[in-house]
């Protein structure tokens, strides 16, 4: 009776570990019958671009298109192991994509032009080299909220190709070019705007005046001068038509700003009268607040109106 009882047990062991290895079969992923999709991602260790496989019912990538969105969408989530780092931030959105002859045209949101340099030159890269792994887009060419990516020089950059992308470490601001501009901070007694001579690398592909609202929001490098511009403050876009340089910025400009007439003053035409300086296409400066017109900015300054230089601000000047 002993020996029975005991087979009985040993026959209930043997079909719960065989239960229990059917169903770690069953919880495995089965990809042998699912599309592959390669999407690049940063490696958080060296900082390069580094490629990801990613897996889609082939029924729903079942065309050129399907397949473009899956690896758009891929991007836009991000990395599914630790290890990597996501290339799209939250706040930037792709508006669209546009198949062409052998290539694609994406269209980005504005927010685009508030990241760094850096990591737009990271989020170009691996859109490039992504969507260039299938055998339909041979290129890729941005747009920004509907306009062409323009280079420094105002032509509009085109479209990328396969091998125009480096799997290295990109350089935040590649030394194309060392480019000196005059940025204006308050003077320690708040009376009037002061000169700092700065040297800075540029690239060619990144407007000018992107550099100098960088440089204003980074703070004075002499400990005497002040801020005029809240470091929270992010850039949402800047392009210059006709003379005008448009100055698209985050609400933390006006949430974060400490206000009084005499703050108003110098932290406009702190940038007006930078950019002005710096860069010779611009000879006025508008401002919005994400993508809007303010009628005031912190009780005293109309924000609506075009800004020119005003040189009477600066130390100086008569």
């Amino acid at each position: 009776m002993k020996k029975r009882h005991f087979n009985i047990l040993i026959l209930i062991t043997i079909l719960m570990l065989s239960l229990v290895a059917c169903s770690k079969r069953d919880n495995k992923e089965d990809t042998s019958n699912q599309e592959e999709t390669i999407v690049y991602f940063i490696n958080q260790v060296d900082g390069k671009l580094a490629p990801e496989q990613v897996f889609s019912d082939p029924r729903e990538v079942s065309s050129d298109a399907k397949k473009l969105k899956f690896a758009i969408e891929s991007l836009k989530k991000g990395p599914q192991v630790t290890s990597l780092l996501p290339v799209v931030p939250a706040n930037v959105n792709i508006e669209g994509a546009k198949l062409s002859e052998n290539g694609v045209q994406i269209n980005i949101s504005k927010e685009y032009h508030g990241l760094t340099v850096q990591e737009q030159m990271i989020m170009r890269a691996s859109f490039v080299r992504t969507l260039t792994n299938f055998p339909f887009i041979n290129w890729v060419e941005f747009f920004i909220d509907d306009e062409p990516l323009m280079s420094a020089e105002g032509t509009s950059i085109g479209p990328i190709f396969k091998d125009d992308i480096i799997l290295v470490q990109p350089d935040p601001k590649p030394p194309t070019n060392v480019q000196n501009i005059i940025l204006y901070f308050g003077d320690p007694n708040g009376e009037k705007l002061v000169a700092e001579n700065r040297k800075i690398q540029i690239s060619s592909n990144v407007p000018l005046e992107t550099y100098i609202m960088e440089e204003l929001i980074k703070g004075p490098q002499n400990t005497n001068n002040v801020y005029t511009v809240p470091p929270e403050t992010k850039i949402n876009d800047i392009k210059t038509k006709d003379g005008v340089c448009q100055v698209d910025l985050s609400s933390e400009f006006k949430t974060k700003h400490q206000g009084g007439s005499t703050g108003e003053l110098f932290t406009i035409y702190s940038i007006v009268n930078s950019l002005t300086e710096s860069s010779p296409k611009v000879k006025k400066v508008a401002f919005l607040i994400d993508g809007k017109k303010q009628t005031e900015f912190k009780g005293y300054l109309d924000l609506s109106m075009l800004f020119e230089r005003d040189e009477s601000l600066i130390e100086g000047y008569e």
